[in-house]
């Protein structure tokens, strides 16, 4: 993407900028009232032939709205409407002026405006600014957390010649602490006041120019779009929190959050007997104390007493971590703390897949094999378009022959074929997908950003050998993308979750959740390149400076590991209940309360009280330093002072 500073763009006269600057409030009557036909007009768009610019007319609305107040991406609107506000003396206006009030799908707007500029003088500024509905009598008004997303133009056009214009488009979440939104920089005074040419009028002639607002009011069915996550509450919006990154670790929550909404496991977790462990030294303990405060607390959860119990410093915290190692070693860890408990094997219950590595004589009735156990499977990425693709690579047989052939123990060499066959998969599969590889033209590890697209739902039948147990399906579906945006040597790891079995997926990006819709799960993160600039119907493809400019780039925000469960035990590990928090770790917990109370308190009483030390006659007679008695610790046990502490 991108970036221009904003000091260019604010040049450019394309900054979006919130108008609560200091300003002078003075209300006016507008000098012209508003055309019948300007309110609330939310004809649908037409499709229109294209036309150069220059013959757009601002009275012309569809096709000024089709040419410049466009929904980007794939956003749709409530509606939409247009508003012109002519002004008969430009030299009478205040330093602050409002439009009157004009409605666009169910909603209140007016224009904002500041003839002789908002922070800078003779630079008109200009906003659109959001109304909430008056409060009816008995009702409380509108509630502070509303909302509205738009689209919007503004434009200075000339009264007499509409297709004279000066135009800037943003889009703006308008909320109770930004209400109005626009371009403090709209245009130099000068400008609309001066003409361009002899043969062209200026935008304000005789002191009168149109101002012509189009707004485009956008859904916004997840609640979050362009929310700018000032005083954002991941519990309230989403009924989840995040996790506390401490530098580095923000691949190590987005595996925690995937385990966590795994509830079968999260309930082993919570039966592992830990009463006697030290939560600085207990990986079982630490995990149990980050599930149940992701359950009950109301703000992001911090790990730090987790990764001190893997005997992590701060130092290690900062560094970045492979998450299939990390993976591995704490179902290790929590495989070792099950043995001989009612949980002894859960881990592998639930991850444990088999695979078979065979070696098949063509010619001789002769096989070597072995099985062995897998916790997570491996998949290449380069050279594989799809997750099918990936798994057909990853049992791809290969043929022995020629120089290459197989030493067969009592039929000498023969022509085989090689292989891996799996004997079962696990409830939850957890599949790496190979992102970081070593190129061998390069000497030094890659990341490998090709598109590679996974589904929401795979049968793994195809992939079993023939005497596998097919009395259930073996389709799994997506319950989780864990994503690496970055490269070989910097990045960042979040996760996209759906906790249950509704339809819902939620982005879990440390510390914050924000619910996302499904199609960006299936989309934005299968890598590869971006998409090609979008053609619109007046402004052909390629004829942007921009697009001239910018050459094919890849994405690289990518997903890194898939996490696919079993339709046919879905129930299962999903929704088996909450197994009861062990009543050690809340005992434990509420102690940890009280005593955090306690020292608080403490440290009030310790603000509001005064310590008062009395001496006596036997003070002064026993004492023989310069100072009329010893204060501190020193103070002779048989000659002690008397003291209190007195509010």
């Amino acid at each position: 993407m991108d970036h221009n500073s904003e000091a260019e763009l604010e040049a450019l006269g394309h900054v979006a900028r919130d108008a609560s600057a200091p300003r002078e409030d003075s209300a006016i009557t507008p000098v012209a009232s508003p055309s019948p036909s300007a309110m609330d007009d939310v004809r649908p768009s037409e499709v229109l032939p294209a036309k150069p610019v220059g013959s757009l007319s601002t009275l012309n609305e569809e096709e000024f709205m089709a040419a410049n107040t466009l929904l980007p991406g794939k956003l749709e609107e409530e509606g939409h409407g247009y508003f012109h506000w002519e002004i008969d003396n430009w030299t009478n206006l205040p330093d602050r002026v409002v439009s009157p009030t004009f409605t666009v799908a169910g909603h209140d707007w007016d224009i904002l405006m500041f003839p002789r500029g908002n922070t800078t003088s003779e630079i008109v500024s200009l906003y659109i600014e959001y109304k909430p509905k008056e409060p009816k009598d008995g009702d409380s008004g509108s509630p502070d957390d509303w909302h509205s997303c738009a689209v919007f133009t503004l434009a200075i056009s000339n009264v007499n010649d509409p297709e004279l214009f000066k135009v800037n488009t943003s889009n703006h979440r308008f909320t109770a602490e930004e209400a109005d939104w626009g371009f403090t920089r709209f245009s130099e005074l000068r400008h609309l006041l001066m003409p361009a040419d002899e043969d062209t009028p200026p935008l304000i002639e005789n002191l009168r120019v149109r101002i012509s607002a189009y707004v485009r009011v956008v859904k916004d069915p997840l609640g979050v779009l362009w929310h700018n996550f000032h005083n954002y509450n991941s519990r309230k919006h989403t009924g989840y929190v995040g996790l506390r990154n401490q530098g580095a670790t923000c691949y190590m929550n987005s595996l925690l959050q995937s385990l966590y909404f795994t509830n079968e496991f999260r309930n082993a977790v919570y039966q592992i007997p830990t009463e006697a462990d030290d939560p600085k030294r207990s990986v079982a303990l630490a995990l149990q104390r980050v599930f149940y405060n992701l359950q009950v607390s109301g703000d992001a959860v911090d790990t730090t007493e987790l990764t001190k119990s893997f005997g992590w410093d701060s130092h290690d915290s900062f560094m970045q971590h492979d998450v299939q190692e990390f993976n591995r070693v704490l179902q290790d860890n929590l495989e070792t703390k099950m043995k001989g408990t009612v949980v002894d094997g859960a881990v592998a219950k639930l991850f444990e897949g088999k695979m078979k590595s065979f070696i098949r004589c063509v010619n001789v009735d002769y096989e070597s094999s072995r099985v062995e156990n897998y916790y997570d499977i491996s998949l290449n990425v380069k050279g594989c378009n799809t997750l099918r693709d990936s798994f057909a690579n990853y049992c791809e047989v290969e043929t022995l022959n020629g120089e290459n052939k197989y030493q067969a123990e009592g039929f000498g060499l023969q022509d085989a074929k090689k292989g891996v066959i799996f004997e079962s998969f696990p409830p939850v599969l957890q599949l790496q997908l190979k992102r970081f590889e070593y190129d061998f033209r390069r000497d030094a590890m890659v990341k490998i950003n090709d598109r590679h697209e996974f589904p929401p739902s795979i049968d793994l039948g195809e992939f079993l050998s023939e005497d596998a147990d097919r009395s259930q399906s073996w389709n799994y579906v997506l319950h989780g993308v864990l994503v690496h945006s970055g490269d070989l040597h910097s990045g960042h790891y979040f996760g996209l979750l759906r906790p249950n079995m509704e339809e819902k997926w939620y982005r879990f990006d440390d510390d914050r959740v924000v619910p996302i819709c499904s199609s960006e799960v299936f989309e934005e993160f299968y890598g590869g390149d971006f998409g090609p600039p979008q053609q619109t119907r007046y402004q052909p493809l390629g004829t942007s400076p921009r697009d001239r400019a910018r050459p094919a780039s890849k994405r690289f925000t990518n997903a890194y590991m898939l996490v696919y469960i079993r339709e046919a035990l879905r129930d299962s590990v999903l929704c088996s209940g909450d197994a009861p928090v062990p009543q050690h770790l809340l005992q434990r917990i509420q102690s940890e309360k009280d005593e955090v109370e306690r020292k608080q308190r403490e440290k009030l009483e310790l603000a509001s009280t005064l310590v008062v030390k009395v001496l006596g006659d036997e003070h002064f007679r026993q004492h023989q330093d310069f100072d009329l008695c010893h204060f501190d610790q020193r103070q002779p046990a048989e000659n002690p002072l008397y003291c209190e502490r007195m509010p």
